[in-house]
């Protein structure tokens, strides 16, 4: 038994009557694919609030300590901790579309990768059903391979027909553009329509699509690199040549080497690795 399933045993009744405070993260639960449903991820956001309460002493005895007046202490640890609350409420409530958007993401960088090989497969006459466990077998796809694996599971064992299999996977699809290609292969496959035809145009489109985020993609690198240079690394011989001039004229200031060994060893690195982070971020080919 896991933590939520130990809280909304707990705290059920609490959670069936007030879940409803977060139901606009509902749709991001399912799309986010947490296997929690709207009543445990509300009993588990209470009970890790409940959890926190025994911080609250804890708290007030060293601000108490740290200040010596115990007014002081109530009111600064009662501040502390309702910030600490809040940041728990912001983390449990934004993490389900983060997570959605995480897998949106993935899926849009892998589309038009994923759709030439299905109009492949169609092309060569593949039934439908053989489509999705095909697909599902490679990890390149990422996130596709994911849901054309489940759909395939839905086929396979538990006797969904392919057009009932897709359409019960789409609501946990976070992109918009896959669940109108699934929508397609469904009307397609039930109107009798060629299936081979269709997919090629979708492969056509989301290539011209992935064409156009990799054009902007490098347009957005040159600047970045731009601005990595000018400002981190001609920023950074800059703050170093000035420090030695001043340690120099001024006759040896205090905490200059310090500083250089800051810049050098400290902020040099987590800079490009803040530049890393962003450009990996904005990268169409991240899968």
């Amino acid at each position: 038994m896991n933590y939520a399933e130990v809280s909304y045993r707990l705290l059920h009744e609490f959670a069936k009557k007030y879940s409803y405070l977060i139901r606009g993260i509902k749709n991001d639960l399912v799309q986010a694919e947490i296997p929690y449903s709207l009543e445990e991820y509300f009993a588990t956001i209470v009970m890790t609030m409940i959890i926190s309460t025994p911080l609250l002493p804890v708290l007030i005895i060293f601000f108490w300590w740290l200040l010596l007046d115990l007014s002081l202490a109530i009111i600064g640890s009662i501040i502390f901790f309702g910030l600490i609350i809040t940041a728990e409420l912001v983390v449990f409530y934004i993490m389900p579309s983060q997570v959605a958007s995480g897998r949106k993401k993935k899926i849009e960088n892998a589309l038009h990768f994923a759709t030439i090989y299905l109009s492949t497969l169609a092309g060569a006459g593949t039934p439908p059903h053989l489509l999705f466990k095909v697909l599902g077998t490679f990890s390149e796809f990422s996130e596709i391979s994911d849901i054309a694996s489940k759909i395939s599971r839905d086929i396979e064992i538990f006797g969904l027909n392919p057009a009932e299999a897709i359409a019960r996977s789409v609501e946990r699809v976070p992109s918009s553009n896959l669940r109108e290609l699934l929508w397609g292969i469904r009307g397609t496959i039930t109107s009798g329509g060629d299936l081979r035809r269709f997919l090629e145009e979708k492969a056509e489109a989301y290539t011209n699509e992935f064409k156009r985020k990799l054009e902007e993609f490098v347009k957005v690198l040159s600047i970045f690199m731009e601005i990595y240079i000018t400002v981190v690394i001609v920023g950074s011989v800059l703050a170093l040549i000035l420090t030695t001039i001043m340690g120099v004229v001024g006759g040896g200031v205090a905490g200059l080497q310090e500083l250089q060994l800051i810049i050098v060893v400290i902020g040099l690195p987590m800079i490009s690795i803040m530049f890393i982070m962003l450009i990996r971020s904005s990268s169409p080919t991240e899968v």
